[in-house]
């Protein structure tokens, strides 16, 4: 089992070391910290600028900042939530998920590209596996995020 466990180790640090070279990084003119903060809201919205800092680890002011930006160039929209108007509430605008959609398109072409090595049964393969390894990341990241906020 020792072995298996090295794999997961192997891939997790390959797969961190091509995101920090931007292998599959199409930024269309957003800075690295605007995308992350973009696809944080599309994979999460509608959330609280506050739970997206926590999400994503970076400082509130940062988040704040990069919504800012991103609002003013129309791919975000921020509302006073409705339950507690001291928090706001941000969300993808039309033209923020036209820009996802294309973004995932040409990252999904980045990686079909490197995919197109390995044969059908090794991509489906890859496919199941991705499909398990997202569902374990995001149990373990939804559990350090509770730990973080003192929830059991």
């Amino acid at each position: 089992m020792a072995q298996s466990y090295e794999s997961i180790f192997d891939a997790m640090m390959l797969y961190r070391s091509l995101v920090e070279r931007d292998v599959f990084t199409v930024r269309e003119g957003l800075t690295k910290q605007q995308e992350t903060v973009i696809v944080g809201i599309a994979l999460c919205e509608p959330i609280s600028s506050g739970k997206l800092a926590n999400y994503l680890s970076l400082p509130p002011q940062n988040v704040s900042r990069n919504v800012i930006d991103l609002e003013a160039q129309g791919l975000v929209t921020r509302e006073a939530d409705p339950k507690n108007r001291r928090q706001v509430i941000l969300t993808l605008s039309e033209k923020g998920r036209q820009f996802i959609s294309v973004h995932r398109s040409k990252a999904h072409d980045k990686l079909d590209e490197s995919l197109s090595v390995l044969g059908d049964d090794e991509r489906a393969l890859l496919v199941d596996a991705s499909r398990v390894a997202a569902n374990l990341l995001r149990k373990t990241l939804e559990k350090s995020f509770r730990a973080s906020r003192g929830i059991s």
